[in-house]
């Protein structure tokens, strides 16, 4: 499906087609909505007005109107309505009036398109009464049509043909937008002012059944900082329910204990581990804290001593005030201890560690005693109100279950880093360095990998930033060269992927120790370095407030990016202070950085195309699952020679009639077609306007030879029935070719009459005007 950075794509196509028409004042009013038909609704399973069968039999696009309400697009297991209820556009339910049909009641509906809001995974549409969430699934892209390539083009063509489906089209007064793919999620929902800006504090316009929390955006190109202090609220609300659920678990094993005492039987051999295990920790923590009250303990004797010195003070001051009467400057009084601005008291910090879930009675989440023998003494707990957790931000079940790899976390729909798919994720950990199968929970309790985690997703993302970064590949239709699909990946699906010279030792050094390893991930100990080039992902690490200092450390970074601004910034990031605050909390933290800091040699910026490496790609959760990545593991099963090959972007697009998973691979998009050695771009398959059914044949044909051919590259031979199928319909086409040709001269014709009429007509005008300034000047 289209990812963060196709979905940025999007945006900016729809915003510059949105600015394109307010400059020319071009009407943005929906005069129409259309729409593809479902097999379940070609066949007459699901009813169809009778306007729209002939069409909907044929393939061919038909309007969608109020009688079409109960129509669903989708998924198996996820199905929204495809037209809006009446609670969110009532005009479009309207009574017909006299000699008016459901056809003549969305132009006055007031639909309107007046802005695309920005989302990392869907697609939304501001339409003035409506706003319109289009979840873009199985390689969905939007296209802006001409009225006339939309009439003489898509409607006639049907979808067998021009091998995509229209979702959705809004049909304005020039222009048409349509949404190609295979199935999509729409969720409609009213427009009230303010909806747009704050969409989930409004209660009235959730769904019961879909939760609009994921509408919530905060971008991070543009609010690098507000995004980092979401994501500190999520880690902090993993932290706080990973200890509540910690202590639950000991307060099971010690109910348990005690019941078993009760009964006079013994623990079992997991129990007593469990108890033991429980007891080491429990011993350890008191002996921090004995250690601790230690060295506070003169620190503490001379504040006891200050504090008595000022309270014998503030009693012969009361005595002395008795005798003399209270001046200005004898009414001082000491204030109670404020702690200072911005940062938090040692009472308010410990509170949040005390956090437990409120899941049941507070009587029952007291901690019992416990007679063992030579018990050590167990850490009483403090009696805070418990905290709920609407208050808090919820945190996600991804943040919960950490102990995934983190190739799979990222992916998560729930994940802090929206919008990462399958070949995305490939590029990011190649970026950051960090090996596929390392725990979540190691890298987000370790600063420097989360700092290259985040940063690689930002410079993934910036590919995308700005609207020139996406005019080189639509002219309203979307399009792109097979060249320029190809090599917009660089990990995913590819044979060589191109590295700097030091990466290249990074990763044959990380390969030769862990090749043969059976659990080359997970652990706590500092034995191996990630692979990581920092050159990738300079532009993005030289930004000010950004987090060089947490990867490579404050000295070392002034060294490698010797910058004003970014000294002036370092450490002063959400981030940065998050971590800060927890260390002065002493959680445990992961402090390596788990890089070889001494062969970076303080440089930043080298070569980053000077040799390369060859990718693997593994199996996993299913044959139809692949990980890419240019590390070597032996616990996953790694596809060899010809399933290797198979897997490849070359292969599919050079063998095959279907679409990649890569960028610019979108399903609807127009083609580069080369025919006798001229670039063609064609709106679909079939194009009546731009191919001639010669030329349609001759792309059809090279399509066949991807599925058929015998062999890859200039040697493919196509079967001899096929090519006998060839020369028939060759031979038909002559006759087709004539009357195209024939029909193309005609509307030539038809547009040089137009033309003549019209200059005819400003021959006219200027006439006019001249006889009437001839008979003024004879005046």
């Amino acid at each position: 499906m289209p990812e963060i950075r196709e979905l940025f794509f999007f945006f900016w196509v729809i915003k510059d087609f949105i600015d394109y028409s307010n400059r020319n004042s071009l009407p943005l009013n929906v005069l129409q909505l259309w729409i593809d038909a479902k097999k379940e609704e070609e066949k007459g399973i699901i009813p169809l007005p009778d306007f729209a069968v002939a069409d909907a039999t044929k393939g061919n696009v038909f309007p969608l109107t109020k009688s079409m309400a109960h129509l669903t697009r989708g998924s198996k297991t996820v199905c929204t309505p495809i037209f809006p209820s009446a609670l969110v556009v009532p005009s479009l339910y309207r009574a017909l009036q006299k000699d008016e049909t459901e056809l003549d009641i969305c132009p006055t509906a007031g639909l309107c398109l007046q802005n695309v809001i920005k989302h990392p995974r869907m697609v939304c549409l501001d339409l003035q009464k409506a706003i319109l969430y289009i979840q873009v699934l199985v390689h969905c892209s939007p296209n802006i049509y001409t009225i006339n390539d939309w009439n003489e083009t898509i409607q006639k063509v049907d979808k067998g043909t021009r091998k995509f489906k229209i979702i959705l089209a809004l049909q304005f007064k020039f222009h048409v937008l349509a949404f190609g793919s295979y199935n999509n999620n729409f969720y409609w929902f009213p427009s009230p002012a303010g909806a747009l800006k704050h969409p989930a504090e409004d209660e009235s316009h959730n769904l019961e059944d879909f939760s609009d929390k994921i509408f919530e955006f905060t971008d991070p190109l543009t609010q690098f900082h507000a995004w980092l202090a979401k994501l500190v609220e999520v880690l902090e609300a993993r932290r706080l329910r990973k200890t509540a659920e910690i202590k639950r678990q000991q307060q099971e094993v010690i109910d348990r204990v005690i019941g078993l005492q009760a009964q006079g039987d013994e623990l079992d051999s997991s129990e007593k581990l469990k108890m033991e295990e429980m007891m080491q920790k429990e011993q350890s923590a008191v002996a921090a804290n004995a250690s601790q009250t230690l060295k506070d303990g003169g620190k503490s004797s001379k504040k006891k001593e200050s504090k008595g010195k000022k309270v014998n003070a503030d009693k012969n001051g009361e005595q002395s005030s008795k005798q003399k009467p209270s001046t200005k400057k004898d009414s001082k009084t000491v204030a109670p201890c404020k702690s200072k601005k911005g940062k938090k008291s040692e009472k308010e910090m410990n509170v949040i560690d005390t956090y437990l879930l409120d899941s049941g009675d507070s009587k029952s989440q007291k901690r019992k005693a416990v007679t063992l023998p030579a018990p050590p003494p167990l850490p009483k707990r403090q009696k805070t109100s418990p905290v709920s957790p609407k208050s808090l931000n919820p945190a996600s079940s991804a943040m919960i279950h950490a102990s995934e790899p983190i190739f799979t976390f990222i992916k998560r729909s729930d994940s802090p880093f929206e919008g990462v798919g399958v070949y995305s994720c490939a590029i990011i950990l190649h970026n950051s360095g960090i090996p596929p199968l390392t725990k979540a929970e190691e890298v987000l309790n370790c600063p420097g990998r989360l700092a290259r985690l985040i940063e690689s997703y930002f410079n993934f993302m910036s590919f995308m930033k700005s609207k020139k970064d996406a005019e080189k590949h639509h002219r309203l239709t979307i399009n792109a060269t097979e060249k320029e699909k190809l090599e917009s990946l660089s990990v995913h699906g590819k044979d060589k992927c191109y590295v700097s010279q030091r990466h290249a030792y990074l990763i044959k050094l990380f390969n030769s120790v862990h090749g043969s390893v059976s659990t080359p991930f997970s652990s706590s100990s500092v034995d191996f370095y990630d692979p990581f080039e920092p050159a990738y992902i300079s532009d993005t690490l030289s930004l000010p407030g950004h987090l060089g200092h947490l990867i490579f450390g404050n000295k070392i970074w002034k060294k490698m990016c010797p910058s004003s601004k970014i000294e002036e910034e370092i450490g002063k990031d959400p981030l940065s202070q998050y971590f800060n605050v927890l260390g002065r909390k002493k959680v445990k933290l992961l402090k390596s950085k788990y890089l070889d800091l001494e062969c970076y040699d303080n440089t930043l910026q080298v070569p980053t195309k000077k040799c390369h490496v060859t990718p693997y790609v593994y199996e996993y959760n299913g044959t139809h699952k692949q990980l890419w990545t240019v590390l070597d593991f032996a616990v996953m099963h790694k596809y060899e020679n010809k399933d290797h090959d198979d897997r490849l972007l070359s292969t599919i697009k050079t063998t095959s009639d279907g679409w990649t998973v890569g960028p610019l691979d979108f399903c609807a998009a127009s083609l580069c077609v080369h025919i006798h050695g001229k670039e063609q771009l064609a709106i679909c398959r079939a194009d009546p306007q731009r191919l001639t059914p010669h030329d349609i044949q001759f792309v059809q044909r090279g399509f066949e030879t991807r599925k058929t051919s015998r062999s890859i590259g200039h040697k493919a031979q196509v079967p001899s029935n096929i090519q006998s199928s060839w020369l028939k319909a060759t031979e038909a086409t002559h006759l087709v070719d004539q009357s195209w040709y024939t029909w193309q001269e005609e509307l030539c014709r038809i547009e040089l009459a137009e033309v003549d009429k019209e200059q005819a007509w400003q021959f006219a005008e200027e006439e006019k005007k001249c006889r009437a300034t001839i008979g003024d000047s004879g005046k």
